[in-house]
């Protein structure tokens, strides 16, 4: 997983394009199951983007602080059709990230002007 984000990365790079990493989803196969090993694939996706210097959106963080506020549920963050590996978001979950990382990238600020 890590080389294949350094290299994707590192092709992206070559690119005249702003890129940015979004890490993983708060969802029941990824915080119940797997913690331990979500916690390092966030860990190589936070290292990733130091070195290449490009921004995260941090998902996981968003989507944890929504079931910490008690605006949802875990299982209501993962699709319901998604009965075998509880890995994929809601339309909801979808909607409200989608929303969230256009507000961040909106309030971005502009690039230097050279």
């Amino acid at each position: 997983v890590k080389a294949a984000i350094i290299t994707g990365l590192r092709w992206l790079s070559y690119l005249p394009m702003d890129v940015m990493l979004m890490d993983l989803p708060f969802t029941t196969a990824l915080t119940k199951e797997r913690m331990g090993l979500s916690m390092k694939v966030q860990e190589i996706i936070l290292d990733a983007a130091a070195r290449a210097k490009v921004n995260v959106f941090r998902r996981w963080d968003l989507m944890k602080k929504w079931v910490d506020d008690d605006v949802t549920t875990i299982p209501a963050l993962t699709d319901p059709l998604d009965d075998q590996n509880h890995l994929h978001m809601s339309e909801w979950a979808t909607a409200c990230v989608s929303n969230a990382l256009f507000r961040t990238i909106l309030a971005a600020p502009p690039p230097p002007i050279s």
